[in-house]
């Protein structure tokens, strides 16, 4: 992560890949379900994977590796739970992405400036720490999306309420 910064100097997109060890064997969470979470924190634009759906061995027989995360089915693919896991990771990602949004937008109109450093201290500071300090587990993402979704939520509703009106009081 040290090259970050270099470079966010020269390109606008940065995107990593992955490549796991087994494939199937590898830890869902660390791998699969948190991988969009530390490219939003590190600013990433997205994360590639080994391989989608092919390899040379038969994905239904025991193979040494299996790196495929959606198998080949009769009539359509048939999902896995590093898949399903990847989706829930995009998933996050586009909510964080999204919350930031809703913070632009209210701080922009002057609505609800608390709850938006609610919002940019989870984003930009309490997260980031989050991630520092060890792997995320399934439940500090879940914890994290509910957290995300609430704001979201109360920020959106905020921005739709109309201004209050000006209280005026008559000079006695």
């Amino acid at each position: 992560m040290q090259r970050l910064p270099l470079m966010r100097q020269k390109v606008k997109q940065i995107w990593t890949y992955d490549g796991v060890d087994e494939g199937k064997t590898d830890d869902i969470v660390a791998n699969f379900l948190a991988d969009a979470i530390y490219c939003f924190v590190n600013g990433i634009t997205g994360n590639g994977y080994w391989t989608y759906c092919t390899q040379t061995e038969d994905p239904w027989e025991r193979t040494l590796h299996e790196y495929m995360i959606v198998y080949p089915g009769l009539d359509k693919p048939v999902s896995s739970r590093r898949w399903e896991a990847i989706r829930q990771s995009i998933q996050s990602y586009r909510l964080l992405a999204g919350l930031r949004s809703l913070v632009q937008q209210a701080e922009v109109k002057g609505v609800a400036p608390d709850l938006c450093a609610r919002a940019k201290q989870l984003l930009d500071t309490d997260l980031p720490a989050q991630v520092k300090q060890a792997p995320l587990t399934r439940e500090a993402i879940a914890a994290l999306r509910a957290n995300v979704l609430s704001l979201g939520d109360v920020l959106t509703k905020a921005m739709q309420s109309p201004p209050s009106p000006a209280i005026v009081v008559p000079p006695s």
